[in-house]
């Protein structure tokens, strides 16, 4: 979800703090021309995650695993 400033606020505070109505108003209308779509979200990132865990354990337990039998072979 993208959520776009209040213009009219966002100009009035660009205003106070030294900028002309122009630039101000110019600053507002970049801000808005940005494409957010493919912006990460918090959840996305949780799914990833999530994914890469699901992907990760097994390879651990595997690796486990083969290092238990070649320590079992060098020491049987």
């Amino acid at each position: 979800m993208v959520v776009l400033p209040d213009t009219h606020r966002l100009v009035g505070l660009l205003t106070e703090r030294g900028f002309t109505a122009d630039q101000a108003e110019a600053i507002t209308d970049a801000i808005q021309e940005i494409d957010l779509s493919n912006v990460a979200t918090k959840a996305d990132l949780k799914e990833l995650e999530i994914r890469i865990l699901k992907w990760m354990i097994p390879l651990m337990v595997g690796q486990a695993a083969v290092f238990g039998l070649i320590v079992k072979w060098l020491v049987g």
